[in-house]
């Protein structure tokens, strides 16, 4: 009787003491999260990344998916992306960026940065440290950085790390980071 008695005690602590979890999604799971104390959801945002030519219609493609996602919300959004240097993910504020058009109405700056891209098709051993080929389903691994920036402050708002497991670089499974991203706004 006293087993059941504290079985039911605890389990009812663990369901009242609790932390709500956030939706996950295949495939991506959040490393790293940073909140500033005074961040609120923004009226509008700015998506912002540059990078090469090649990636320029990923970037494309996941800023349409998360206008989308925002299109029921009082979130105004707009994308811009540069064919230039890729954004570092050590930006500490706005003035680290070099935009070549500084936005006019846009305070919130949502910044976009990629780093770790590796392909589980050449794998390193880590006995004898030669590359060798793994005749698998291509899967590509990298870190997907989100920071929310504000222009007149000068600071970082939010800052995430996605690591994100893929099909293809971006195009397989931005549906769901356009969503993981979504909700780390929102919150």
């Amino acid at each position: 009787m006293r087993f059941i008695l504290s079985l039911l005690l605890c389990l009812a602590f663990s369901l009242a003491f609790s932390q709500g979890e956030k939706k996950s999604f295949k495939g991506i799971t959040l490393s790293e999260e940073f909140t500033s104390n005074d961040y609120s959801v923004p009226d509008s945002l700015l998506f912002y990344s540059n990078r090469h030519w090649e990636i320029e219609k990923y970037y494309k493609i996941l800023f349409r998916k998360l206008k989308k996602e925002f299109k029921n919300t009082n979130i105004k959004t707009e994308y811009v992306f540069e064919r230039n240097d890729s954004v570092s993910e050590m930006v500490k504020s706005f003035k680290d960026l070099k935009i070549k058009n500084k936005p006019k109405k846009n305070n919130i700056i949502c910044v976009f940065a990629v780093s770790n891209l590796e392909s589980n098709f050449f794998r390193i051993s880590k006995r004898t440290g030669q590359t060798f080929f793994v005749n698998k389903k291509k899967i590509m691994y990298y870190n997907m950085y989100l920071m929310l920036l504000d222009t007149r402050k000068n600071k970082i708002l939010l800052k995430r790390k996605f690591s994100v497991e893929a099909n293809e670089i971006y195009h397989a499974n931005n549906k769901n980071l356009a969503k993981a991203i979504a909700q780390e706004i929102k919150i």
